[in-house]
């Protein structure tokens, strides 16, 4: 399994591992101007997956900027905001210790159950489907929520204003 780096930079500043457990990291943050801050990340793992054709291996991720706030916290650069760190840190590590953290979906192999056996051909329409509808399932396990369309947003199209796929063309 590919761990997360003890160094990284992200959005321009420069992040560096303080400390970590099996399922937390304690970043310390720095921006170009050197403004310092502090980092809590609840670690998920992904499993290896194959996404349109090309294999990735298991891995470590942070968490994504609409996970801030419920796995992942920044702390100001002060006795405190390190000290808020710290008690984050040992909560997160202690809560994720008593509960499995969620990996990805397995990966899907049909667009449909009449295809079911049938392997899909790379850039197909029922592979892009197939994929669009994984993406789908993905958002909606990660996030806890599906993705819907604005009731602005315009549609086009022709009859139904669906493309190929399944989705909504805008």
């Amino acid at each position: 399994m590919k761990l997360l780096a003890k160094r990284l930079m992200k959005y321009g500043d420069g992040l560096e591992q303080v400390k970590r457990t099996e399922s937390a990291a304690l970043y310390s943050r720095t921006s170009p101007s050197g403004e310092k801050s502090f980092e809590v990340w609840v670690i998920r793992k992904k499993g290896a997956r194959s996404v349109f054709g090309r294999d990735y291996p298991a891995e470590e991720v942070a968490p994504s900027p609409s996970e801030w706030g419920s796995a992942g916290w920044t702390y100001l650069n002060t006795p405190r905001g390190r000290a808020d760190a710290d008690a984050k840190f040992q909560e997160c590590s202690a809560v994720a210790a008593r509960k499995a953290i969620p990996a990805s979906l397995p990966s899907k192999t049909s667009a449909t159950p009449s295809v079911a056996n049938t392997p899909l051909k790379a850039g197909s329409v029922p592979a892009i489907a197939a994929e669009a509808s994984l993406q789908d399932e993905q958002s909606q396990f990660e996030f806890g929520f599906a993705l819907e369309s604005s009731p602005h947003e315009q549609h086009v199209g022709s009859g139904s204003g669906q493309n190929p796929t399944g989705g909504y063309l805008k």
